[in-house]
């Protein structure tokens, strides 16, 4: 196969980490897959990946800009097996991950007329400019973009009760709004299946604890489920009863409607609200209540 042809949307060293291999996983440790046909142990690096999938006119640029970032999470995400407290950098590094993977995945409709390199720019366009920034027009910095991160947003590791285990999927990085703004508020991501980063605009809303109730761990994977594109990945085996379950939510749920264009990129959020309603989650006092229990899709 020619160097840089197989393109993964999501990275190898994002799915490792749900192998039974734990902290040892590499691209060739197996992961546990569930879709629609089957439930099946495959290789890590056979995932979620396809020939050219970004760009064939600039491979290996293009691998090599997503590598860079890969091999930060990577550090980060061993520091969280060995259990070593995070540090600033490394919270950081969790929310340019989230935002990465959720610009990368394929559930955005490419509606350029151009590669899927150049859909990506756009989108981390638009997040840096409409959805972080609130400007369309002026060109933003990197560190004017870091600043305003580093001022408005924080990131959480919360653990499951002991001996239970978060789910991933295809598309894990979700995203939510907590009114009717459309506003991007809050991204939830499962890092291994033992802890789940919880990354927020702190004007609006905090985090509160280290832990996950029940019901938080029954949502968090329930999401997982509805955001899925064509799969999901575990670190155990899911009984029989659980695939029914996954594959009949398959069937009925609404999937998300994203798109990016030239001009525009509409964003896949859901509303915090109602039956959505994360317990770690704090809304801040001086924030409107009005319109949060309208929870589900949502399309800025």
């Amino acid at each position: 196969m020619p160097s840089y042809k197989r393109q993964h949307y999501l990275p190898a060293v994002y799915l490792k980490q749900f192998s039974p291999d734990g902290h040892r996983a590499t691209r060739k440790s197996m992961v546990w897959r569930l879709d629609e046909q089957c439930h099946k142990q495959v290789p890590v690096k056979s995932q979620c990946a396809k020939d050219y999938f970004y760009s064939s006119c600039d491979a290996k640029t293009t691998e090599e800009m997503f590598q860079k970032m890969e091999r930060v999470y990577d550090r980060i995400a061993q520091k969280i097996w060995n259990c070593e407290k995070p540090g600033e950098g490394d919270y950081f590094g969790l929310i340019l991950m989230m935002v990465d993977i959720h610009c990368r995945n394929p559930f955005y409709v490419n509606q350029t007329g151009e590669e899927n390199i150049e859909a990506y720019h756009r989108r981390i366009h638009c997040l840096r400019n409409e959805v972080l920034m609130g400007t369309s027009s002026e060109i933003v910095t990197d560190a004017e973009l870091l600043k305003r991160l580093r001022e408005r947003w924080k990131v959480r590791l919360l653990e499951p009760a002991r001996g239970n285990e978060l789910v991933s999927c295809d598309n894990p990085s979700i995203w939510f709004t907590i009114d009717d703004s459309s506003d991007l508020h809050l991204m939830v991501m499962p890092v291994t299946p033992y802890f789940c980063a919880v990354a927020f605009d702190t004007r609006y809303c905090y985090v509160e604890g280290d832990r996950l109730v029940r019901e938080d761990e029954e949502l968090l994977n329930q999401f997982q489920v509805l955001m899925a594109d064509a799969c999901m990945f575990t670190r155990s085996v899911v009984s029989i009863e659980e695939q029914a379950s996954v594959r009949r939510k398959w069937k009925e749920r609404e999937r998300p409607l994203g798109m990016v264009d030239k001009k525009q990129w509409s964003v896949n959020l859901y509303g915090v609200g109602g039956p959505n309603s994360f317990r770690f989650l704090k809304l801040l006092s001086h924030h409107s209540s009005e319109g949060r229990d309208k929870a589900g899709l949502k399309k800025a």
